[in-house]
């Protein structure tokens, strides 16, 4: 992460990270980077997987209600997909882990 960028809890089991001035085809990576970490670490409790939802300012929502939705509703249609993916503009990506 940048020194720039924001990582926060955001309920039970979901966490945000907020990427400033990024776009979808920038923040994927960065995505898929957190996917692979998290699948490939052996914590103590077992293996875990990531599901991610993406949505940019201001081509998904002009604003931040709006935003939370549109990166909400990509997350469900990455868990709903089969989980370990990440979701972006309504399109499923699959990380090949």
């Amino acid at each position: 992460m940048r020194d720039y960028d924001y990582v926060c809890r955001y309920g039970g089991e979901e966490f945000a990270v907020i990427l400033p001035q990024t776009g979808i085809s920038d923040g994927l990576p960065v995505a898929r980077r957190i996917c692979e970490s998290v699948s490939s670490h052996q914590f103590v409790t077992g293996r875990a997987t990531v599901s991610a939802g993406i949505a940019a300012y201001p081509q998904n929502a002009p604003q931040k209600e709006g935003l939370i939705e549109k990166a909400d509703q990509a997350l469900y249609q990455s868990k709903l997909n089969g989980k370990n993916r990440v979701t972006a503009s309504g399109e499923a990506i699959r990380d090949d882990n």
